[in-house]
């Protein structure tokens, strides 16, 4: 199935996202008691696209994750999905705060992933309880997904749908490239390979370096 990725927050009666038996197939908490909105919440925000990104309806058969504080998730492996290190597009990003199972050192995050860059870095949607509805943001490999202080990065875990990505290609810099050489070579931009690649610096790349060209 091709991957459509999430940047934008879901409109207010985007059912993927409203409560179950209100209306929507979201398993999470309602927060809003006159839309029946779960958002703002980091697990309504897993559940809902963990459909959306399916195209499924029926929770019942398709979302088997826990419901409950974000950092109880990972641990919990009776749904049958896998789990592990490695990002993966459609997956759900967890850490936990504190000790996980301790509700009162902390609850953790989830977030899902969008887009998974070619060095390990993954674009995910994000909600914040009691705080944004909606938000985007980059977590880094190099810094073991680092989500802020008191916050373990767990794992990832697996959505179960098979989706198809667009065929990838890479180069391998050598002595004395740019971005502006490269994008120039394989018909591209330099700000398309910035995109791709999660690049900081643009004018900071070095020999050795695998970029993604396509």
């Amino acid at each position: 199935m091709k991957f459509v990725a999430r940047t934008t927050a879901p409109s207010a009666t985007n059912k993927y996202y409203i409560r179950t038996g209100k209306g929507g197939y979201n398993r999470a908490m309602e927060i809003n008691t006159k839309t029946h909105s779960c958002l703002p919440n980091c697990v309504a925000m897993a559940h809902g696209r963990w459909l959306e990104s399916q195209k499924q309806t029926n929770y019942k058969k398709y979302d088997k994750l826990p419901t409950g504080n974000a950092e109880n998730y990972y641990p919990y492996t009776k749904d049958g999905y896998k789990r592990g290190k490695t990002p993966k597009l459609g997956a759900i990003i967890c850490w936990r705060k504190g000790k996980a199972g301790v509700a009162s050192d902390g609850a953790g995050h989830v977030a899902f992933v969008e887009k998974v860059y070619a060095n390990g870095d993954v674009l995910t949607s994000n909600s914040a309880y009691s705080g944004s509805r909606y938000y985007t943001k980059v977590y880094k490999k190099a810094n073991n997904y680092y989500m802020g202080a008191n916050y373990t990065f767990q794992g990832f875990i697996y959505n179960p749908t098979d989706f198809s990505e667009p065929k990838k290609k890479y180069y391998t810099v050598k002595k004395g490239d740019t971005l502006t050489k490269i994008a120039a070579k394989y018909k591209t931009t330099v700000a398309e390979l910035v995109k791709l690649n999660n690049i900081a610096d643009p004018n900071k790349i070095y020999p050795g370096q695998k970029i993604r060209v396509k």
